[in-house]
């Protein structure tokens, strides 16, 4: 049984100029197929937000309704055709209802889509698409930035067809996926080592183990207390993830220590007031124990207060 986390968090530049969150996510179960998609508006498309929920919708529902035809379709070429075309006819047709160019609608897609142990990854420009093989964090798919570092491809471009991404997979040792927009890259994905954050795999392993809301309380709090002060830009998160009632997270981290650098920490806080690699690193990689015994000194803190607060009421009365 698989289970899905989203999070979006509107980047602070955005909230400055207020302007929406331009990054889109969603979750699609269909018989024995579940679909995550993401996907980032251009900055430099007006109406991206629009085409990027259009975007996300459509691949979902196409992977979900046609998982086995694309699985078994030899060509990837012919996959890739049918994909880009199909989010074109359908941002052509969300264009003309919004009456606007076809280029408002930009964004880029990352998508992932399970039946069974055979996955399907779909992705087109930047962000990164991770996985979870045997407690190890992989790179499944690395950030498209076109021929410069500050440019990507997408839906939209003109190369988005042969740009695009196809991956067929099948693996019965895989149990979490991670799909992010450019903007938690920043502390997340080490470029020059195409690395991901250790910390990552706590979270998959918190995603696969803790009650819904917990999952849910951690991400949050991680999104907003380190990944947006990161970056100006709107950050986004989907995790995919089994779900495993006997999973050690020591484990999971003792194999991904083996495998892979922590935070990383030759990335460079965008302003003074951004938290420094150590506080990132503590905050992500708080294992669902901690996030717990946090929770409950805080309890124990506040029912100690009150019993001082009741004692010396108690006194003043007395002496009175």
């Amino acid at each position: 049984m698989w289970k899905t986390f989203e999070s979006s968090a509107q980047g602070r530049s955005h909230i400055k100029e207020n302007i929406p969150c331009q990054d889109k996510t969603y979750s699609l179960a269909v018989g024995d197929v579940i679909t995550v998609a993401l996907a980032d508006g251009a900055g430099s498309a007006k109406l991206s937000h629009y085409g990027a929920e259009c975007a996300v919708k459509t691949i979902a529902e196409e992977l979900c309704n046609k998982f086995d035809s694309y699985w078994e379709e030899k060509d990837v070429s012919v996959a890739k055709f049918r994909f880009y075309h199909e989010i074109l006819r359908r941002l052509r047709k969300r264009a003309e209802e919004l009456s606007c160019d076809l280029k408002d609608l930009a964004s880029t897609l990352l998508a992932v889509s399970v039946k069974g142990d055979r996955f399907l990854i779909f992705h087109v420009g930047d962000g990164v698409i991770g996985y979870k093989d045997s407690g190890i964090l992989k790179v499944a798919s690395a950030p498209n930035n076109g021929e410069f570092s500050n440019t990507t491809i997408f839906t939209t471009s003109s190369q988005a067809e042969s740009q695009t991404r196809l991956i067929k997979a099948s693996s019965d040792t895989i149990d979490g996926f991670i799909l992010m927009s450019d903007g938690p890259e920043a502390c997340l994905y080490d470029h020059k080592n195409k690395s991901l954050a250790k910390g990552l795999s706590y979270m998959l392993s918190d995603a696969a183990k803790e009650p819904e809301d917990i999952v849910n309380a951690n991400i949050q709090e991680t999104m907003q207390k380190t990944i947006v002060k990161r970056t100006f830009d709107d950050c986004s998160i989907v995790l995919m993830t089994k779900q495993a009632e006997h999973e050690s997270v020591e484990s999971d981290v003792q194999a991904q220590e083996q495998n892979n650098s922590g935070l990383h920490e030759n990335v460079a806080p965008q302003e003074d007031t951004a938290p420094n690699e150590d506080e990132i690193s503590q905050s992500i990689n708080k294992s669902p124990s901690e996030h717990i015994s946090h929770r409950r000194n805080y309890l124990l803190g506040l029912v100690f207060l009150a019993i001082i607060i009741y004692l010396v009421i108690l006194m003043i009365h007395g002496s009175e």
